[in-house]
C-alpha cells in the first residue's frame, strides 16, 4: 500500500534529508522567545508519527514529541538505516529490540490492555510494545522534539494552522475508531483540532490507597462523513501528581471501552 503524505509532511523530511535542520522549528522558537527545555529542536529528525498508519485504528494524539538522549541516539540510527518512512512505520519494533524505554508508552499499554478487552495487562516491557505495534497509531501535532511542551504555540496561528491540518490528514490516513488524548495541555487545542463533548466528564479512581482519580472527558471528532469518538485524558497518565497504579489504569481501560460501545 502506497500512502500518500500530506505535503507538510514530505517537505520536512526532504529539508532534513538535505540540511540536517527541520524546516520550521526555529521559527516557533525565535516567535515565541522559546529557550532550554521549551525549545523545540531544530537539530533532530522529525516526527509527525509512529506506528502502523495501514492496520491501526486507535489514535494516540501528541502535542510534539518528547526527548531522551538514548532514544533519539537510537532513533537517527534506525532512520539513517532504514529512511524515515520504514522507521517510523516500524517504531514498536526496533523500539522493542533496541531494548528501549518510555514510561509514556508503557503505561498506556497497561491502559489499553483494558480498553482491548484483555483479561490482565502484560507485564514484560517487550510485550506492551507488542501490543501498541499492532494496535495504535501514536501522531504528534507538532513534529519537533523537547522536553517540555508550550501552550504558547496557539497564539502562533499563522505558523500553527498548516499543523492542525496535517494532523487532520494523518486522521484520515489511519481512519481510527477511537482517538485518545492524553493530558491536561489539550485543553486550549481541543477546539482547534475539532473535538466536540457530548458527555460531562466521568471520574475514574485509579489509586485506591491514594485516593488519585482520572478525569476522563469524552466527544467526538468530524473526520469526513463519520464522527470518530475522542477520549480526553485530562490527567497525564504518566505524571506524579496522578499517581495511577497498573491495576488503575487497566481498569480505567475497561471503563472507557464500556462507556463508548
Amino acid at each position: 500500500m502506497l500512502l500518500e503524505w500530506p505535503p507538510i509532511l514530505l517537505d520536512e523530511h526532504k529539508h532534513w534529508d538535505k540540511h540536517n535542520k527541520c524546516l520550521k522549528a526555529n521559527d516557533f522558537n525565535k516567535r515565541l522567545s522559546l529557550r532550554g527545555k521549551k525549545e523545540f529542536r531544530a537539530d533532530l529528525p522529525p516526527c509527525f508519527f509512529v506506528g502502523q498508519i495501514e492496520k491501526s485504528k486507535i489514535v494516540l494524539l501528541g502535542l510534539n514529541p518528547g526527548l531522551n538522549d538514548k532514544r533519539m541516539k537510537a532513533e537517527k540510527k534506525i532512520i539513517k538505516e532504514l529512511g524515515w518512512e520504514k522507521a517510523y512505520l516500524t517504531f514498536f519494533d526496533w523500539f522493542a529490540k533496541e531494548g528501549l524505554y518510555s514510561q509514556y508508552y508503557s503505561r498506556f499499554a497497561v491502559f489499553l490492555s483494558g480498553y482491548l478487552g484483555f483479561e490482565h495487562f502484560q507485564k514484560e516491557r517487550r510485550e506492551r510494545y507488542n501490543l501498541l505495534g499492532e494496535n495504535i497509531v501514536n501522531l504528534d501535532l507538532i513534529p519537533y522534539h523537547s522536553v517540555k511542551f508550550t501552550n504558547k504555540v496557539v497564539a502562533l496561528p499563522d505558523l500553527l494552522d498548516v499543523y492542525v491540518k496535517n494532523l487532520r490528514a494523518m486522521l484520515e490516513l489511519v481512519k481510527p475508531e477511537v482517538v485518545f488524548m492524553n493530558g491536561a495541555a489539550f485543553r486550549p487545542f481541543l477546539a482547534l483540532l475539532g473535538v466536540k463533548p457530548i458527555h460531562s466528564p466521568t471520574v475514574i479512581c485509579v489509586n485506591e490507597k491514594k485516593k488519585r482519580d482520572l478525569e476522563i472527558q469524552y466527544g467526538y471528532m468530524e473526520l469526513g462523513q463519520k464522527n470518530i469518538w475522542t477520549v480526553w485524558l485530562t490527567n497525564f497518565l504518566t505524571g506524579q501528581s496522578l499517581a495511577a497504579t497498573n491495576d488503575g489504569l487497566f481498569q480505567a481501560g475497561k471503563s472507557v471501552k464500556s462507556r463508548i460501545d
